[in-house]
């Protein structure tokens, strides 16, 4: 469709979600959700049933009758996600979605976005800069950095092409007879480095496609006569493939 000479046919098939919401502290919820139906052309019957089953969505049924202002954040935010889901979209555009939410809250968030699109097949996009978020909600991936796209993959794929896990393996130091690694026959370790410690031995691993490599990295290991105390992992993500490609991490 073309955006401008077919807007409202574009209107009726996508929702939209600010990053700010639009609620006054006055407003009562069903009240809007009902008036936001309304403009999609639906009956007032049509819009409060509408209404009342996007709000069994959200598990925020008992906020119909109330009024906004007495509403936490995350309920508000709820609440904005409802009214930009009444005209049942296609696709649904929703910004930074879970922007000031405290940890459970954004857990809530991300289970209701899963809803929707496994009960309305709905195409959710999402905009955000916590790319956990962006790596545990998102099939398909596009990084911008100044206005400009500098990446675009599947998770898994991008995932695949640049995250780095670091493995932390604590050895007895008895054991080590020599703090030098051998990459011998071990594609995929980027970087390792021995240290002593109180217990014994720490050698510190940076390995791609961890779940492939780590099992070689044990085998040199045994061969060494090295046996691990004691495993620890970080693995990585979508933070590694931002830093890689713009230089710069999303957190600091």
């Amino acid at each position: 469709m073309d955006l401008t000479s077919e807007a409202r046919k574009v209107r009726q098939l996508i929702g939209y979600v600010p990053q700010v919401g639009t609620l006054q502290a006055e407003s009562v919820v069903g009240e809007e959700l009902v008036f936001q139906g309304r403009l999609f052309g639906m009956s007032r019957a049509s819009a409060e049933h509408r209404g009342r089953e996007v709000l069994a969505l959200m598990g925020a049924e008992e906020f119909w009758g109330r009024r906004a202002g007495r509403l936490s954040g995350g309920e508000r935010r709820k609440v904005d996600i409802a009214m930009g889901m009444m005209n049942q979209p296609d696709i649904a555009f929703l910004d930074e979605p879970t922007v000031g939410l405290d940890p459970d809250a954004r857990q809530e968030m991300w289970a209701m976005i899963r809803n929707m699109r496994e009960k309305w097949g709905t195409t959710v996009v999402i905009t955000t800069h916590y790319l956990d978020e962006a790596e545990d909600l998102a099939d398909d991936i596009l990084m911008m950095e100044g206005g400009r796209l500098i990446a675009h993959d599947s998770t898994q794929r991008l995932k695949e092409r640049f995250a780095v896990d670091e493995v932390f393996v604590h050895l007895d130091a008895t054991d080590v007879a020599e703090t030098a690694w051998s990459h011998s026959g071990v594609d995929g370790v980027l970087s390792a480095e021995y240290s002593g410690t109180d217990a014994g031995m720490l050698l510190s691993l940076r390995i791609s496609d961890g779940e492939r490599t780590l099992p070689a990295v044990l085998e040199v290991l045994h061969r060494r006569g090295q046996i691990p105390m004691r495993i620890s992992v970080r693995r990585g993500g979508l933070q590694d493939a931002f830093f890689s490609l713009t230089g710069k991490d999303l957190l600091a």
